[in-house]
């Protein structure tokens, strides 16, 4: 299991005026939350609020009944953006200096002990930063130091950004192959064990109004990204990158597609019968010059 955690961490609002350090007061711990406090807030967890917050990832072991501190600064801004107010909107939170208040390694972050702490209440110290509001990409690479598949010594990224297989993908058949033909620094909740996108199946796109093939063109870079068809006479057509001439549109549209990208697509996430038609369109609707020869 990845330590990656896209959700709020346990904060408030409640003022207070002590701001003796915690056991830990000679570091410096940061934490990122709820938007609007001064030096002098004290933070508590979501279950002191009365905040009813169930964290849904499996094998996670957050807690609401604690509130999570970290060393590095970068990690406090990633959850900063990710912030989750008590109604439920995600919105721009800020970035802290706190004195933590008795804490204890977070579980989650059990291989570094030294940069993730929760304790049962902290005190803000100095903002950081404000309004934080960062992509998924720059997220990642932030926190890339500090997302493994259960070791150290098993990053989920690369320095480029590729995944890599973790051991349960690598037992169901998900290579690397694979996960280089999607896009880098991709978020790890968008990918389970067996390596299959949550985008193939509407998973996480209900709501948006998007078509799932259209977010799996972004995804899979892989895919009409080497080849360009362009049809000759006679209904014939042609790549004019590798000189193929498939024998018919479903195989024009394959070939520009990519014959090895439509083909670990289909086999990792088990459809009975390539997507081209969907994908094909999909690429159409991004890039209308490239598919100017497959009739609309």
């Amino acid at each position: 299991m990845a330590t990656s955690r896209d959700r709020r961490r346990g904060s408030g609002a409640r003022r207070s005026k002590d701001t003796t350090p915690g056991r830990r007061g000679a570091g410096r711990w940061f934490h990122g939350g709820t938007p609007g406090l001064r030096p002098g807030a004290r933070l508590v967890s979501a279950t002191a609020l009365g905040i009813a917050y169930t964290y849904a990832m499996a094998g996670a072991e957050y807690s609401p009944d604690w509130v999570y501190v970290t060393a590095d600064e970068g990690s406090a801004r990633a959850y900063a953006s990710r912030y989750v107010d008590p109604f439920g909107r995600t919105i721009p939170g800020d970035v802290y200096e706190v004195r933590p208040e008795v804490d204890r390694p977070d579980p989650d972050y059990r291989h570094f002990p030294k940069t993730f702490r929760r304790c049962r209440s902290a005190v803000v110290h100095r903002v950081i930063a404000t309004g934080v509001v960062l992509t998924p990409e720059e997220c990642a690479r932030l926190e890339r130091s500090y997302q493994v598949w259960g070791d150290p010594d098993s990053p989920v990224w690369d320095e480029n950004g590729i995944i890599n297989p973790s051991p349960q993908m690598t037992e169901n058949g998900a290579t690397r192959e694979w996960t280089e033909m999607l896009r880098p620094w991709l978020p790890i909740t968008d990918i389970d064990g067996a390596g299959k996108l949550s985008c193939a199946s509407g998973r996480r796109l209900a709501g948006t109004g998007r078509d799932p093939a259209d977010v799996l063109v972004e995804v899979v870079t892989a895919l009409d990204r080497d080849c360009q068809i362009t049809r000759t006479g006679f209904g014939r057509y042609c790549c004019t990158v590798c000189g193929a001439t498939p024998h018919d549109e479903a195989a024009a549209a394959r070939h520009q597609l990519g014959d090895r990208a439509v083909e670990l697509l289909t086999c990792v996430h088990d459809l009975a019968s390539e997507p081209l038609g969907s994908l094909a369109a999909a690429a159409a609707r991004r890039s209308p010059d490239r598919w100017d020869w497959l009739p609309r």
